[in-house]
C-alpha cells in the first residue's frame, strides 16, 4: 500500500524514550500490545472476548466454552459488522495515538543546545527508519528456483549418506538395532555412546541397556527387514520355552474381553467372570472336546426336567435344593470349574490334541460361526505390520566428559566433535573415541562414524535454517522480505522470516548458500565486513 510517507517508528521511538523496558514476561518489550498497553493503558483485548459465542449445550442453554466464529462470518454477519470494523482498524489507531504520545514524551526530554529528544529522532533515526521499511518493502534478490533448490537435493544425499556410514559403525557395535538409531534423538544417543555413567546430581547409574519403543515409520527399511528375519528365526530360548512345562501364550490370550464372552456364550459356558477366568473356562471346554469325556456341557441341562437336575446334583455331590433357575446356576458353575481346573492341569499334550492351536483349528473347521470369525480376525492382525518396534540399544559405555543442567551425558555437537576429531583432514586428527577403541582401525572407525554424526546436524540446520526456509518465503520476483528492526539490546539490526543477518560464515559454508543472493539484473552487490574495525577498536 502506498502511503504519503514514513512518520515514524514507535519502536525505535519507544527504545529512544525508555531502553530500559524489560523485554520478557506479560506486557513487556517494544511490541505494539505491551507499548499501547503501558503507555497508553489501552489494552488490545483478544478476538475470543470481543467476539467469542458461547457454545450451546445438549439442552440447548449457552454452555461455559466460547468459541471465535469463523472469519468468513465475522465479516459478514451484521450481528459483529460494528465490531469487526473497531477491531480492524484498533491496531492502526493504536499505533498513531502511540506516535503522538511518544512525540511529547521526547520533546519533554533534553537532548543539547536547546533541542530535544524527539529533534534527535527527526534528524538522526526517521529516515533511518525509512531506509529499514524500503529495504523491507523491496527484499533481496535470491536465487532459490534453481540454485538453492539444487543445494537442497546435494544436502540431502549428503546427509543420507552421512546417517548411512554411522549406521554401519553402529550395526557392527550392536547389532541390527544399530540401523535403527535416530541420529537426531539425544535420547537415543545418550543410551549408545554413555549408558550406564552416573548422574553427575543424583550420583544413580543410567541403564547398561534400554528399550525404546520407535513408531514403525521411523524404522528403516534395511532395519525393519532385519528385524523379520530375526524374528522368523527360532532361537534356543523359544525352544526351550516349548519343552518346558509352562503355558505358552496362545490365541486365547490375543482375544479380547467381547470375543472371549461371545465364545463363551455360542458353546454355552458361563458368560459372567473377568478375563482370566473366561480364557481358562474356554481352554478347558476345548481340550475337553479332543478326549473321551462324558462331562455334560451347560446347554445340555436346559433340556433336562427338575428332577433329573436334582439327581445330577445329588451324583455330583451338589445340593437338591431350590428352584429350577437355581439348580441350573448350580450345574453351570460346578461345569465351569471342571472345565477351568482341567486347562490348568492340562500339559502340552491332551489325548485330544497336542495344544489349543489344533483344537481351535478342529472346531472352527468344523463349527465355523463366531469362532471362525474371530480366528480369521487373529489371523489377519498377525499378519499386520506392528504400529511400534521395540528398539533395544545396548551401550558402548564411553566416558562422558560434559553433563547437562540435570546432570545426565551431553551429547551435543560439541561433544561429538571432541570425540570425533577431524579424520578426513589432510593430517587426521582424531578425537578421543580413536583412544577409546584401542587406536588403528577400529579407532578410525569410531571417529568416522561419530564426525558422520556431527555432519547430519549441521545438515539439518543448514536445511531447515537457510534451504528451505529461503525456497518457501521468495516471492513472485524472486526476492525475499525479511523483517529488520532496530530491536537488539546492543542497538544492532535484527532481523526475522528470515534471519537473513544469520546466514552461514565463509569458513563453514559448505555449500555456499551465499551464491543464491544476487543483485537484480546490470547491479552488483557490495559486500563490507566489518571484522577489521573491531580488531581496530578493541
Amino acid at each position: 500500500i502506498d502511503v504519503k510517507g514514513f512518520g515514524g517508528d514507535t519502536m525505535h521511538m519507544a527504545r529512544l524514550q525508555d531502553t530500559s523496558r524489560a523485554k520478557y514476561g506479560a506486557g513487556m518489550g517494544y511490541g505494539l500490545e505491551a507499548l499501547t498497553n503501558s503507555i497508553l493503558e489501552r489494552r488490545k483485548k483478544p478476538m475470543k472476548e470481543i467476539f467469542g459465542v458461547p457454545r450451546l449445550r445438549k439442552d440447548g442453554t449457552p454452555g461455559s466454552l466460547v468459541d471465535v466464529p469463523p472469519v468468513e462470518v465475522l465479516q459478514r454477519d451484521p450481528r459483529f459488522r460494528v465490531q469487526w470494523i473497531i477491531y480492524s482498524a484498533y491496531d492502526a489507531e493504536g499505533t498513531w495515538l502511540l506516535r503522538e504520545e511518544l512525540q511529547y514524551m521526547l520533546e519533554d526530554m533534553p537532548w543539547f543546545d536547546g533541542q530535544n529528544l524527539y529533534d534527535y529522532y527527526q534528524l538522526h533515526m526517521r529516515n533511518f527508519g525509512k531506509v529499514l521499511t524500503d529495504m523491507e518493502r523491496r527484499g533481496i534478490r535470491v536465487d532459490a528456483k534453481d540454485y538453492l533448490a539444487g543445494v537442497e537435493v546435494q544436502a540431502r544425499e549428503d546427509r543420507k549418506g552421512h546417517v548411512e556410514a554411522f549406521h554401519k559403525w553402529a550395526f557392527e557395535m550392536i547389532g541390527v538395532d544399530g540401523l535403527a538409531i535416530n541420529p537426531a534423538s539425544s535420547t537415543q544417543l545418550c543410551a549408545f555412546l554413555f549408558g550406564g555413567a552416573a548422574n553427575l546430581k543424583t550420583k544413580v547409574r543410567t541403564e547398561t541397556t534400554r528399550v525404546f519403543k520407535v513408531a514403525r515409520d521411523e524404522i528403516p527399511d534395511k532395519a525393519m527387514a532385519l528385524y523379520r528375519e530375526r524374528d522368523a528365526q527360532p532361537n534356543e530360548q523359544s525352544s526351550d520355552a516349548l519343552d518346558s512345562d509352562e503355558r505358552q501364550p496362545d490365541e486365547f490370550d490375543s482375544m479380547k474381553a467381547a470375543q472371549l464372552k461371545a465364545l463363551c456364550k455360542e458353546y454355552g459356558l458361563k458368560v459372567s467372570g473377568k478375563k482370566a477366568e473366561l480364557q481358562e473356562r474356554l481352554r478347558g471346554h476345548f481340550l475337553a472336546v479332543g478326549q473321551d469325556s462324558n462331562e455334560m456341557q451347560q446347554d445340555d441341562f436346559e433340556e433336562l426336567p427338575t428332577d433329573e437336575l436334582k439327581q445330577i446334583c445329588v451324583t455330583r455331590g451338589l445340593s437338591p435344593d431350590g428352584t429350577r433357575k437355581a439348580l441350573l446356576e448350580r450345574l453351570r458353575q460346578d461345569v465351569s470349574f471342571a472345565l477351568e481346573l482341567l486347562s490348568a492341569s492340562a500339559e502340552g499334550s491332551t489325548d485330544g490334541y497336542r495344544s489349543i492351536t489344533e483344537a481351535l483349528e478342529a472346531a472352527t473347521a468344523s463349527d465355523g460361526g463366531v469362532l471362525k470369525e474371530i480366528m480369521a480376525d487373529l489371523k489377519a492382525k498377525a499378519q499386520e505390520e506392528p504400529k511400534w518396534v521395540d528398539v533395544t540399544i545396548p551401550s558402548i559405555e564411553m566416558e562422558p566428559f560434559k553433563f547437562t543442567v540435570g546432570g545426565a551425558p551431553s551429547v551435543t555437537a560439541d561433544v561429538l566433535r571432541k570425540l570425533a576429531g577431524d579424520p578426513f583432514g589432510d593430517e587426521p586428527k582424531y578425537g578421543t573415541a580413536y583412544d577409546f577403541f584401542g587406536g588403528g582401525e577400529e579407532g578410525h572407525d569410531a571417529c568416522v562414524a561419530l564426525f558422520s554424526l556431527t555432519a547430519i546436524g549441521s545438515i539439518d540446520t543448514m536445511i531447515a535454517n537457510f534451504l528451505t526456509s529461503l525456497q518457501r518465503l521468495v516471492d513472485h520476483d524472486s526476492r525475499v522480505h525479511g523483517s529488520i528492526n532496530l530491536n537488539t539490546e546492543t542497538g544492532r539490526l535484527s532481523s526475522r522470516r528470515p534471519n537473513l543477518r544469520n546466514q552461514p560464515a565463509l569458513e563453514k559454508d559448505k555449500y555456499q548458500i551465499r551464491k543464491a543472493f544476487q543483485a537484480s539484473p546490470g547491479n552488483n552487490l557490495i559486500v563490507a565486513d566489518y571484522m577489521d574495525n573491531y580488531n581496530c577498536a578493541s
